[in-house]
């Protein structure tokens, strides 16, 4: 898995001679969900996707061979990274050598998933802060409703 903290760094750095950036990726303070990375351009977003099945408890898994196949490939089921930089192959190859270095070392690795959940965590501050936001946003959003909803005269 990522290092969230490389990860974010990385994700906040320039990148020349790339075009486009795009995939799923796992973070190693998050054991539950799949992480996006999209990058095209001057764009750039990175959105929590869904939950890794391996997250989730067995009976809500499909039945679905290609599924269970990925679970049962190793200790950590279906979570990996997968993404695809698209640019100058030189810079391609630069920023694949980047990513490698956002991955957890093998002293890392050793702490395991109890471990990886004390790591600094920068981007789930992030989420974290967009959730508090739109819950504060859509409770603003009710409470203006209702409020205009009182205001306006009743037929009697």
């Amino acid at each position: 898995p990522f290092h969230p903290e490389r990860l974010d760094r990385w994700l906040n750095t320039e990148w020349p001679g790339i075009i486009r950036i795009k995939g799923f990726v796992w973070l190693a303070s998050d054991m539950d969900h799949v992480f996006v990375v999209d990058m095209a351009g001057p764009q750039r977003e990175m959105g929590m996707e869904g939950t890794w099945y391996a997250a989730v408890p067995p009976e809500e898994v499909p039945d679905d061979p290609i599924i269970k196949e990925a679970l049962a490939e190793g200790a950590f089921g279906d979570r990996r990274q997968a993404i695809t930089v698209i640019g100058v192959p030189d810079a391609v190859e630069r920023e694949l050598r980047n990513l490698r270095q956002c991955l957890l070392s093998r002293t890392e690795l050793d702490r395991g998933p109890r471990g990886w959940r004390q790591l600094d965590d920068p981007i789930a501050r992030r989420f974290a802060a967009s959730e508090v936001e739109a819950s504060e946003a859509a409770a603003s959003a009710a409470t203006s409703s209702d409020a205009a909803r009182a205001e306006e005269p009743t037929e009697v």
